[in-house]
This record gives C-alpha cells, structure tokens and sequence, in this order.
C-alpha cells in the first residue's frame, strides 16, 4: 500500500481504522490499522519537534513497535532502560530515573505536536501519564457515555462509502452557487492563518526543546564530559554500625593513630544523587564520559572537553571558574560564614550561613553555563552553598519540567549566550525542595 495520510483512509472500504475511540493493546488490532499507526509514527520522528531529540524519537519508535507486536504488558521501567537505553539487568531505577525522565520529555512532545494545526491528523499516538504503554487514538472518533456506552453525538458517527457518496456530490453542486466565490475567500483567509501560525511557531525557539538547547553545547562537543564532583577530606571517621543489622556492633573509629591513609575522602550523598542523574542524562544520548574527584582534576583535565562541575566549597576548580562571574561564592573562614556575591550589588550576602550554628529554612545555589575563557571549553556549575542547594540545582537541570519553565522566561536566544541562574530551595525535614529561579544573568 503506498503511503498516505490517514484522513484519506476513512472513506476507503477496505476496514475501519480504529473503529473505537482508542486502543491501548495491539492485540485487537488489525493489519490495516497498524500501518495506519506505523504512518503516523514515521510522521512524527520526521517532524522537527522529534527530530532534535535523539532519545524521544529512539523511545517512541520502541514502545510503539512494541505495542503493535502484542507485547504492550511488558512495557516496564526497567525493561525499556534495558532495551532503550542500554542498562544492566540489576540497575537500580531510583537512581537512575532515565526512562521516566526520557517519558516525560516525550510525553510533552507529543502533546506539542497535536497541538499544532498543520498536524490534526486521523491518528493520534499517545503516551498516559504513569504507563510506558502507548494510546492509539481517533481524533474523530464518537464519544461514548459512562453510563450507557452508546454515542453522545450519532449522527456524527463515521459514515458508511454510501452515505460518503452522496454528502460529496451534495457538496459538489453547491459549488455552482454564487456564494462560492465568499466561501472561497473565507477559506483562503484560513489557511493563510493556519500557514502564518505554523510559520510563526516554528521560528521561534521551541519551549519543548529547552531540555536539549541547554545540554546541547555538552553533549554535541567532539570530545567526552568530565564529570567532576566535590569531596572532603577528613582525618579520623568513626563507623558506628547498627547492632540489628550488623554483626560488627561496637563502633569503629579509623586512623586514630596510624599515618596511612592520612586523609579519607568523603563525598556528600545528594552530590552523588545529582551526579548519578547527570550521567544517566549522558549515556542516554550515548556520550562518553569520566568520572573524577575534584582532588584528582588538573586543568589540563579542563582543557580536553567540556565539564561538568559538581559542588562548590567541596569543589577547588568551582571555586576557582566561578570567581570572576557576576555571581559566585563569597566566604568569610575566620567566622565560618559562607554566602553568594552578586557583583552588581556589592555588599550584599545572599543566602549568608553560619555553620557554626545551621538552622535552615533554605538554602541557595548557582547554575551555570559558560564556555570558560580559561579552558576553552563548554563548562556547567550544579554548585549550592550547601548540599541541598546542590540537590535542587541538580534537580532543575536534569528535570525537563523545570527547563521548559525556564525558557519560557529566558530571552529569546538564550540558549546561544553564556547563563547563570541563582537558584533557592526550601528546607523541610532535611530534605531539599522544588528549585526556584530567584534570579538570572546573560552574556
């Protein structure tokens, strides 16, 4: 069968398409249907809203071919980041949220996309809230009752060739009326807005895409990330294991008296949740990267590709990169007192901690983007004055929710400039809250 659009297949006779308002298993699905799916994926990996997203088209096209072959039952978070995005068979999916993220990403695409004119076609794929089991669905299919199960509007049931027939050749001898010549105006009118909408549109930066404009400099670089994470070093660590779990009961201190190992390195759990996330963000789109801690990186390390910096106390070359930036890190040790500078408003502390006395009810953090004029390459900054800071800047940045959210305020070529975003988060229970944008700078 050639390939044609599938609004034109509803008024052939060879079989329905989709005769109920949608179908979520492929097993009641016909072989005329399924090509008329298969149409409208190739439709949708060849737009421009799938086509700058390399894991949102590799997952659609998964999960669909999936559901066609019968086996919609088995589309479950870890089976697809086995499939889709190369994982182990053991890999731990609290920690690396790839597929969630990546379905909902995908998920905001496609509503995108159907909400544009130019793409109202008979066919919609859909992906539910909380399933990796796609929809197919009618777009004029009729609606049913909960209560009865009959159609809410009958007579606008898709009709039979016959009564297709004649509603053609009624429309064909309207066309000798005179008011023709209105008609055709008012649906030239329309289409010139349909067109001049789509054109509009599309040359504007797509919100949807904010996710992959702010990751493409790192991602889309020749050479492999360096993940570079924050430590802390600390000359005596005591264990103190618990006794209902743990034969070794009685608490152990390390390096009391010895001279080896002088130091233990010490990297702080929510720092290690944002790198995990930031990694997952990489292998998806199957970009090489190393992992090292902030003590083992040179800045030679800096100079070979871009970088992602994790931390900023912990972190020396944070420190360092972000010094001359309108918005960095400010310290005073003599009282144990951390805070954020803002070069345009001197004298200010923004977010200033005593650590001698933590009582929080927020904490502050900056993200970055820059291409360093030290190293010549693409750097971020995922920096909080403290770890739930770090937490929350991990969490805007690799959550496509909070990036499109952003874009949406951001100048409108903000993802070809130089950025920095002063981010705040609430304190409750220990825990970091969503992230808040409180402020932002473009060079």
């Amino acid at each position: 069968m050639t390939n044609r659009r599938s609004a034109d297949l509803a008024l052939t006779t060879e079989e329905p398409v989709l005769t109920d308002h949608h179908r979520s298993s492929a097993m009641r699905l016909t072989d005329y249907e399924k090509e008329a799916i298969r149409e409208e994926l190739h439709r949708l990996l060849a737009s421009t809203r799938f086509h700058s997203s390399h894991r949102c088209q590799t997952l659609l096209r998964y999960v669909v071919e999936e559901s066609l072959r019968g086996n919609a039952d088995s589309l479950k978070e870890r089976n697809v980041g086995i499939a889709v995005f190369e994982r182990d068979a053991a890999y731990d999916t609290n920690s690396d949220p790839v597929v969630r993220m990546a379905a909902g990403e995908l998920r905001k695409k496609l509503a995108q996309y159907y909400y544009d004119p130019a793409n109202q076609f008979r066919i919609r794929i859909e992906l539910p809230t909380g399933s990796y089991a796609p929809v197919f669905r009618t777009v004029d299919a009729p609606l049913h009752t909960e209560e009865e199960g009959v159609p809410k509007h009958p007579d606008k049931a898709e009709p039979e060739l016959a009564a297709a027939t004649q509603v053609q050749a009624a429309e064909n001898a309207r066309w000798t009326h005179p008011t023709i010549w209105w008609i055709a105006a008012v649906v030239a009118l329309a289409v010139v807005s349909v067109l001049s909408w789509t054109w509009f549109r599309q040359s504007q930066p797509k919100a949807q895409d904010a996710f992959d404009l702010f990751w493409g400099p790192v991602i889309n670089s020749p050479n492999p990330v360096l993940l570079c994470m924050g430590q802390m070093r600390a000359t005596r660590v005591q264990l103190d294991p618990n006794a209902l779990r743990n034969p070794f009961s009685a608490p152990m201190t390390l390096n009391p008296k010895s001279d080896y190992p002088k130091k233990f390195p010490i990297a702080v759990l929510t720092d290690a949740i944002t790198l995990a996330n930031v990694a997952g963000i990489l292998r998806a789109d199957k970009k090489a990267f190393s992992i090292r801690g902030e003590a083992a990186t040179t800045f030679g390390d800096l100079q070979k590709g871009p970088a992602v910096l994790l931390g900023a106390y912990n972190n020396d070359w944070t420190m360092r990169l972000m010094e001359p930036m309108r918005f960095h890190f400010g310290l005073d040790p003599d009282n144990y007192i951390w805070w954020i500078e803002d070069r345009q408003k001197p004298g200010v502390e923004i977010g200033a901690l005593r650590l001698d006395s933590l009582d929080l009810a927020g904490d502050y953090a900056l993200v970055a983007r820059t291409f360093d004029p030290q190293t010549r390459q693409p750097i971020i900054f995922i920096a909080g004055l403290l770890p739930y800071g770090t937490q929350a800047a991990g969490e805007f940045l690799t959550n496509p929710q909070y990036l499109d959210e952003f874009s949406k305020k951001a100048p409108h070529d903000w993802q070809s400039k130089n950025m920095e975003l002063l981010i705040y988060t609430n304190i409750v229970d220990n825990e970091a809250g969503p992230p808040q944008v409180v402020a932002s700078y473009f060079w």
